[in-house]
C-alpha cells in the first residue's frame, strides 16, 4: 500500500468517525430526560433491601461509574474559538445503560434504608457490599431493588468508545467513557441500543443428615439452575422484561423432589414497567413480577430455593421527597413441574407500604397492611370454608452512635379462617454493634424472634401467626427447620470482612416452642412435629456458619453449614438425630 493510499484511508476513516459524533448528538436526548431516573434509581437503591443483594451491586458500581465520568471537568476549549459549544448530552444509550443496571423506581419493593452494619449472612446471593438487618439471600430482593432477578451488565457500546473517552465535538467536552462490554455484550454489538439480554447460572451441592431431626433421613445433591432473560426499553418511561428459568435437581432420593426444587424450563417473570419521568410521581408495573417487602419476613421472592417465588401483580409505586408508597394485588404463582406455572386462583393477596426515610438517624420507618383471601382453608376441627388474615405491621431501623444499630418489627394479624376468629402476632429485635471501623469490620448482635401458636386446638379460636409468603432461609437457622409461628428464637452472632471481598458470618440459635399444645412449623410453613404430650418446649441449639467471595461482578463463590442439636421437645417427639446440612454454592451471570 502506498503512502497516499494510507493518507487517503486515514481521511476517509477520520470524516465517517466525524459523521458519527455528530449524528450521535443528533439523536441524543437532555439531561432533563434522562438524569431524574438515575437520581430516582439511585434513591430507590438507598432505600431498598430487599433485591438480590449481587444485583443491587452490580447496579450501585454501573451508576458510580456514569456519574463519575459526567463530573469530570471538561477540557478548556482552544483560544482560537470564537465561543465555546455546548456540551453533547449523554447518548440515549447512557439511558439504557441506566434502565438496565439500574433498575428503576418501581422494582423496589423492598425494605428502605437498613443500617450500615446490620448482619448479614454470607452466601453468594447476599455478599457483604448489600448490608441488611437480617440474614437472608438475595437479597431482595431486593428489593431490589426488587429488580428483578437478572444479569446485570452494562451497555454495550462501539470498539472505539469501549476503550476509553471518544473524541470530542468541536469546542465540546468528550462524552463519558463507557464499561468495556462484557459477556453476551459482546455478540449484541450489532444489536439495537434498547435492547438488553442476560444469563445466569447458579449452582448449589448440598447435603442434608437427620432431615427433620430423623434418624436415617440423609441426603445429597446438586441444584441446578439457569435464567434467561430480556428487556426491552422502548421509551425513556416505558419497558418490558421478560425472564425464563430452568432448574433441576440431580441426585435428590429422600422423597418426591418438592416444588421448590424442579421446574422444568417455564416464565418466571414478565412485566411492563411504566415509569415517571421526574424524581417524584405514580410508577406501574403490571405482569409476573418479585414482590419483597421489608425483611422479606412476610412476603419475599425466596431466592434460596431452586425456583424462587413470583406473583402475578398490578402494583403502582408514588415517589415523593420524603418517601414512598407502595400499593398491589396480586396472587402467588404456583410451580407446576408437568406445566406451565400458573397464579393460584384460590387465594389472593392485597397491601399498602410506605418507606419514610429518617436522615437523622440513617434509618427508615416502614408501615404496611397485607391481607389475604384464601376460597378454602382448614378450621381446628377440620371443618373448611374461607379466610381472611388482615396483618398490619411495621418495620424500624436505625444507626445510633457509637456504631450500634436496631432493628424492630412487629406484626398483629385478625381475620377468620373457616368461620373461627383469628387472633395472632409476631415480632422480630436485633441489636449490633460494629466493633471497630478496621478492615475486618468485626461486629456483634443479638436477635429475639417470636410468633404466636394455638393454645388449644378445640377452642374455636386460632392463635398461630400465619407467615404468608416469606423468605425465611437463614433468618431463624441455616437447616431451615424453623418458620415464623409457633415459635421463640435466640440469636448471638458475629459478622468479619477477613478480606475485601470475604464476608463471613458465624450465629448461634437457641429455639423454643411457644406453646406445645401447637406444633414445630419449618421455614416453608408446614408442621412438621406435632407432639401435645411433650413436658418440654426446648427444639434444640443451632450452629451455623457462612462465607461468601464476591470474585467479580460476574463470579460470586459460597459455603456454609448448619448443625442442629435436638432439644428435649424433638427427643420426645422424634428419633431425635442431630440434623447436619452444609453446602457450597457458586453464581455465574453474563
Amino acid at each position: 500500500m502506498t503512502n497516499t493510499d494510507r493518507i487517503a484511508r486515514c481521511a476517509l476513516a477520520c470524516a465517517l468517525a466525524c459523521a458519527g459524533a455528530v449524528t450521535g448528538h443528533a439523536q441524543s436526548k437532555p439531561d432533563a430526560e434522562i438524569w431524574p431516573a438515575a437520581k430516582r434509581s439511585a434513591t430507590g437503591a438507598a432505600w431498598t433491601g430487599s433485591t438480590s443483594s449481587a444485583s443491587r451491586t452490580s447496579a450501585g458500581a454501573a451508576e458510580s461509574g456514569w456519574e463519575a465520568s459526567r463530573s469530570r471537568p471538561a477540557p478548556r476549549p482552544a483560544r482560537t474559538a470564537p465561543k465555546k459549544a455546548p456540551a453533547p448530552a449523554p447518548a440515549r444509550d447512557a439511558w439504557v445503560a441506566l434502565a438496565w443496571d439500574a433498575p428503576a423506581l418501581t422494582a423496589a419493593p423492598a425494605s428502605a434504608v437498613v443500617p450500615a452494619s446490620a448482619p448479614v449472612v454470607a452466601t453468594p446471593e447476599t455478599p457483604a457490599a448489600a448490608p441488611t438487618a437480617a440474614k437472608h439471600e438475595e437479597p431482595a430482593p431486593a428489593a431490589p431493588a426488587a429488580a428483578p432477578a437478572r444479569t446485570e451488565s452494562p451497555a454495550p457500546a462501539g470498539p472505539a468508545v469501549a476503550q476509553g473517552t471518544a473524541a470530542p465535538a468541536p469546542g465540546g467536552k468528550p462524552e463519558a467513557p463507557r464499561p468495556v462490554p462484557t459477556g453476551l455484550e459482546r455478540l449484541s454489538d450489532e444489536w439495537p441500543k434498547w435492547v438488553k439480554v442476560g444469563v445466569q447460572y447458579r449452582g448449589r451441592a448440598e447435603g442434608t443428615e437427620g432431615l427433620a431431626a430423623v434418624n436415617g433421613r440423609d441426603d445429597g445433591y446438586y441444584l441446578n439452575r439457569i435464567r434467561l432473560d430480556a428487556t426491552v426499553v422502548a421509551t425513556p418511561w416505558l419497558r418490558t422484561f421478560v425472564q425464563v428459568q430452568d432448574s433441576q435437581t440431580l441426585g435428590f432420593n429422600t422423597a418426591t423432589q418438592p416444588l421448590t426444587m424442579t421446574n422444568t424450563f417455564d416464565l418466571r417473570q414478565a412485566y411492563v414497567d411504566v415509569q415517571p419521568r421526574a424524581a417524584s410521581g405514580l410508577a406501574l408495573r403490571v405482569g409476573r413480577q418479585e414482590l419483597g417487602y421489608g425483611e422479606q419476613r412476610l412476603i419475599g421472592s425466596l431466592e434460596w430455593t431452586n425456583t424462587a417465588r413470583t406473583f402475578d401483580a398490578a402494583r403502582a409505586t408514588l415517589y415523593g421527597p420524603r418517601g414512598k408508597v407502595d400499593v398491589f394485588a396480586a396472587s402467588v404463582v404456583r410451580v407446576e413441574q408437568d406445566g406451565f406455572d400458573r397464579r393460584r386462583t384460590d387465594e389472593r393477596l392485597y397491601g399498602a407500604a410506605a418507606t419514610v426515610p429518617v436522615t437523622r438517624f440513617k434509618g427508615v420507618v416502614e408501615p404496611y397492611v397485607f391481607v389475604r383471601d384464601s376460597d378454602l382453608v382448614a378450621g381446628e376441627l377440620g371443618a373448611r370454608g374461607e379466610g381472611r388474615v388482615y396483618a398490619p405491621g411495621a418495620r424500624i431501623a436505625a444507626v445510633l452512635p457509637n456504631r450500634v444499630d436496631v432493628v424492630a418489627e412487629v406484626v398483629v394479624e385478625r381475620g377468620t379462617l373457616a368461620g373461627q376468629d383469628l387472633s395472632a402476632w409476631a415480632g422480630h429485635y436485633a441489636l449490633g454493634w460494629l466493633v471497630s471501623r478496621s478492615p475486618v469490620k468485626p461486629r456483634v448482635f443479638v436477635e429475639f424472634n417470636h410468633a404466636s401458636g394455638d393454645t388449644d386446638a378445640a377452642d374455636g379460636r386460632r392463635q398461630t401467626f400465619d407467615q404468608f409468603y416469606p423468605t425465611n432461609h437463614a433468618k431463624y437457622g441455616l437447616v431451615d427447620q424453623v418458620g415464623w409461628r409457633n415459635m421463640r428464637d435466640a440469636v448471638v452472632g458475629v459478622d468479619l470482612s477477613p478480606a475485601a471481598k470475604v464476608k463471613l458470618t458465624t450465629t448461634l440459635h437457641q429455639a423454643y416452642l411457644a406453646t406445645t399444645a401447637d406444633g414445630l412449623y419449618n421455614a416453608g410453613g408446614a408442621r412438621t412435629v406435632f407432639n401435645p404430650q411433650a413436658t418440654s418446649r426446648n427444639v434444640g441449639a443451632e450452629l451455623g456458619m457462612a462465607v461468601s467471595y464476591v470474585f467479580s461482578r460476574e463470579l460470586s463463590l459460597g459455603a456454609g453449614f448448619g448443625y442442629l442439636i435436638p432439644g428435649a421437645f424433638l427427643e420426645q417427639s422424634t428419633t431425635a438425630s442431630p440434623l447436619w446440612s452444609p453446602y457450597v454454592m457458586w453464581n455465574v451471570k453474563f
